[in-house]
């Protein structure tokens, strides 16, 4: 509005073709708006649009820079922000996510071990000791409860790992 009314106050006296071209650009509300727009998304060059501002008056071709520094960088610190602010909240929920399955692992883990002990110590009440241990080492069993969590066990490293 601000550059409409400017250029409407100063344009006579500028030779015809020159009013032309300001008309073209700032002729109505609805020129300059969409002038305005396509200077601050390329939709056309700021040279073209400025140059007849500029021959109104210096002050005018300023304020359209002092605009479109405004317009984009405001928006582009905008969308910036927006887009920083969505990676670190997805980077977040990753990092939880990935807690909660090695927690869930940890724990179905730890079950597994749980098994695999009240197996091995069957009915006795103290537990199991390192003999009942190398009994039960050589079932299919039992090697295949070790091979489930990763573990290789054989009779001569069982002592070291009971």
């Amino acid at each position: 509005v601000v550059i409409m009314d400017f250029v409407a106050a100063n344009v006579e006296g500028l030779p015809e073709e020159e009013v032309d071209t300001v008309m073209q650009y700032f002729g109505s509300l609805a020129l300059t708006i969409l002038s305005l727009y396509m200077a601050i998304t390329s939709g056309e060059s700021w040279k073209l649009i400025s140059d007849p501002l500029m021959s109104i008056g210096t002050y005018l071709g300023y304020f359209f820079v002092l605009y479109i520094a405004i317009a984009v960088f405001c928006v582009l610190n905008v969308i910036t922000g927006l887009f920083v602010e969505n990676a670190k909240r997805m980077s977040l929920q990753d990092e939880t996510q990935l807690i909660m399955e090695s927690l869930e692992s940890r724990k179905s883990w730890l079950q597994e071990v749980q098994g695999l002990y009240s197996k091995l110590s069957g009915n006795n009440p103290d537990g199991m000791d390192l003999k009942s241990f190398r009994e039960h080492i050589h079932e299919v069993a039992v090697q295949a409860y070790f091979a489930k969590l990763g573990l290789d066990v054989e009779v001569e490293n069982s002592a070291s790992l009971f």
